[in-house]
């Protein structure tokens, strides 16, 4: 069976309940072995990291507070058929 995973790249955590959260989803789910994931600021400040699934942030520094608006970078490895895959990319807040 064929596994992937959908990384979007922007959300919008208004609370208007459409789009509100950044969450990676695997098909199938479970299928990927998530290693490590880290979300940075421009700044290259960790805003965000989670070593297991779910993958999911909801905007928020770790006061509590809404970022503004701007564009994070992320880092993602897992394992694949037991070889490493690390990626890459931005999120627009």
């Amino acid at each position: 069976t064929g596994v992937s995973r959908y990384i979007p790249n922007v959300f919008s955590p208004n609370q208007d309940n459409i789009n509100d959260v950044f969450e990676i989803v695997a098909f199938p789910i479970n299928e990927i072995e998530l290693t490590y994931f880290v979300i940075f600021d421009r700044f290259g400040n960790m805003v965000y990291e989670n070593r297991s699934w779910p993958i999911k942030w909801d905007g928020r520094d770790k006061k509590g507070e809404f970022y503004n608006p701007a564009v994070f970078t992320y880092l993602l490895t897992y394992l694949c058929n037991h070889k490493e895959v690390i990626e890459s990319g931005n999120i627009t807040l």
